[in-house]
């Protein structure tokens, strides 16, 4: 290589040459060392100086770095969302996995810090929506867990733009003590308060059958409140009436008394548990109370749950039974939970129960003589059960209102005629004026799944009058 004018020659791993140049030419130069930082630099940037102008991607640290706000709320959200607990973070495994972030993970209780500001963040935007609704339901359980009871509280409401339902859960507090109607009565006043669910906007409570939950509502509705005014009398002679100081002092401290009693929203029961409830107690009550199928039925049960109880308890009986069969055996559960709830509206309970009565009595003709009467049992128990629903004027109107439904399910002519005049008086009390436009296109309900095609056979019948968009003036 040459340096300078007249070129100096020297060779890569040797630097002879070079410090007797600096000796003869540059006696009085000061010479700096450099850091081989600045070197390195110094050479990538002398190569890309000479190098074409090429833009390029970059996967380095730098350019995927996160906030750590970003960081603790994707944590928190993966915390919540998968109900993990908060010593999560703590893991060595999930640490090591997080410290590929350039980011400082915080301990546990920094966390939970972090995880309560963000919960009261999500509560505020909770109540903000609640509020701008003007009518919710709410469910309520209390189940146990590791000798540990709780009360569950959620919320669902309609979308007025998506008419999609929404839900969220506002209550999982512990539930100390026993499970008693008035403790029951005082926990969720208590939490629907805090959400500002008042009975206006509630229009029901939906829990299970237990007697705790039924009474808890039987006892704490509001009552009508009966007008004590009364004209006051004079008798012919001009004499006036008396009245006891005593009584209207106590009369006052009851009326006082109830005042300061809990007032709870109606109550629905849920129909999937009720549905249970018949299907087990039911049909077990007559089969064992029925003289022809009382022993077939026990002799049966009995050999069917020793079964159960052998395959559950041993691998091999378990291994031998799955051999024999070619599959396994599925063990019977009191699991009663309803599934599809984002697209099973009140108006579904109406024409499943009737198209449900219908399938179990279409049955009868192929069951033997043990079991003949047992279709107009199951059929019995759903309309005794049911009562207070098959002939409610909102689950009629929410059975019809729904698209997917509207009358088809409804065979009989009179009902119809009478649900028709149902549903024509309600749009007309709820029409004030007539609309300048018509209402823009809204999402419909999604169709039939098959399993719904084959349980719900419901056949087409054109849309009438009354079901199109009200433009009723108000008469």
């Amino acid at each position: 290589m040459f340096v300078g004018s007249k070129g100096i020659v020297y060779i890569r791993n040797s630097t002879s040459n070079l410090k007797k140049h600096l000796d003869r030419c540059h006696a009085n130069t000061k010479l700096v060392e450099r850091s081989a930082g600045s070197e390195k630099r110094k050479h990538t940037e002398d190569v890309s100086a000479g190098m074409s102008k090429q833009h390029k991607l970059t996967f380095s640290r730098s350019s995927m770095i996160l906030e750590p706000r970003e960081v603790k709320r994707l944590v928190a959200e993966y915390v919540v969302e998968d109900m993990q607990s908060l010593s999560t973070v703590e893991s060595p495994a999930f640490r090591k996995l997080v410290s590929k972030i350039p980011q400082v993970l915080p301990d546990r209780k920094t966390f939970a810090k972090e995880l309560d500001k963000e919960y009261a963040i999500m509560e505020k935007e909770l109540r903000k929506t609640i509020d701008a609704q003007d009518y919710v339901s709410t469910t309520a359980d209390i189940w146990s867990a590791n000798n540990k009871s709780f009360l569950g509280v959620t919320v669902h409401w309609i979308d007025a733009d998506t008419l999609k339902r929404k839900k969220a859960a506002i209550a999982c507090r512990r539930f100390r003590g026993r499970h008693t109607y008035d403790a029951i009565a005082t926990e969720l006043e208590d939490i629907f308060s805090q959400y500002g669910l008042t009975n206006d906007k509630v229009t029901a409570c939906v829990t299970d059958n237990g007697s705790n939950f039924v009474k808890a509502f039987k006892e704490h509705q509001q009552r009508q409140v009966e007008s004590d005014e009364e004209e006051d009398e004079v008798d012919g002679d001009g004499e006036a009436d008396f009245t006891d100081l005593h009584s209207v002092l106590a009369a006052a401290k009851d009326d006082n008394a109830l005042d300061g009693l809990c007032v709870l929203p109606p109550h629905h029961r849920c129909a999937a548990h009720t549905l249970n409830l018949i299907a087990n107690d039911e049909v077990d009550k007559w089969l064992s109370s029925n003289v022809e199928s009382r022993a077939v039925y026990r002799s049966a049960t009995a050999k069917c749950s020793a079964l159960w109880t052998k395959a559950s308890r041993s691998t091999v009986a378990s291994e031998f039974l799955e051999e024999v069969s070619g599959r396994k055996l599925i063990v019977p559960t009191l699991h009663w939970t309803l599934q599809g709830e984002d697209t099973c509206f009140y108006g579904t309970l109406q024409p499943t129960l009737e198209v449900l009565m219908e399938k179990i009595l279409a049955m009868k003709t192929g069951l033997s003589a043990m079991t003949t009467g047992l279709p107009e049992v199951i059929v019995g128990a759903i309309k005794t059960r049911f009562a207070a629903i098959i002939d409610s004027k909102e689950a009629l109107l929410a059975a019809v209102s729904l698209p997917k439904f509207k009358l088809r399910w409804v065979k009989d002519e009179a009902r119809r005629d009478h649900i028709k005049v149902l549903l024509m008086s309600e749009c007309r009390s709820l029409t004030t004026q007539e609309p300048a436009a018509l209402m823009p296109d809204v999402p419909q309900p999604a169709a039939f799944a098959s399993s719904e095609e084959d349980f719900l056979p419901l056949t087409y019948s054109p849309l009438p009058q009354l079901m199109r968009p009200c433009l009723w003036k108000q008469r």
